[in-house]
């Protein structure tokens, strides 16, 4: 399906008035190599954020995710509902600008200005002062990083 798909960078945009924002030209190339233009947004779990995902890596987590899941255990459908909810799918137009959902921008406070980050197989799309406020100090990240890798 995708053809190792994985973004690199930070790059800060700013959504016209009609919410279209141009997609960071070096993740369009990514996805322009693996033949795709389809994204889906979901509004991010756990941060304030929105995720970005190329049709073809969610298609991916999607089937990942349904192999764990028990469509007869309604705690399993509870989840799998709130994790497909607000889900949009979206399109790169001829300039490589994507149309954002008003309300999910709202959701994450964004206005006009934001900051798209790679995370390798995804991107996601951040307030920009809320994600400068969450970068983790050099002892704090080397702690992080300690307790994730454990030997």
């Amino acid at each position: 399906m995708c053809q190792n798909i994985s973004f690199i960078g930070e790059f800060n945009s700013k959504a016209d008035s009609k919410f279209r924002v141009s997609v960071p030209a070096p993740f369009r190339k990514e996805v322009a190599d693996a033949n795709e233009n389809t994204f889906v947004l979901q509004k991010n779990l756990f941060d304030d954020c929105i995720d970005m995902y190329p049709l073809c890596e969610w298609k991916r987590m999607v089937a990942e995710i349904r192999l764990k899941l028990n469509f007869f255990n309604k705690t399993h459908i509870l989840f799998f509902r709130e994790f497909c909810r607000g889900t949009k799918e979206v399109n790169l137009d001829s300039n490589g600008r994507i149309l954002l959902p008003k309300h999910m921008l709202e959701l994450v406070d964004i206005e006009k200005e934001m900051v798209f980050i790679a995370l390798d197989s995804k991107i996601q799309i951040w307030n920009e002062e809320k994600y400068r406020s969450l970068a983790l100090d050099g002892p704090s990240l080397t702690n992080l990083a300690s307790e994730i890798f454990k030997k």
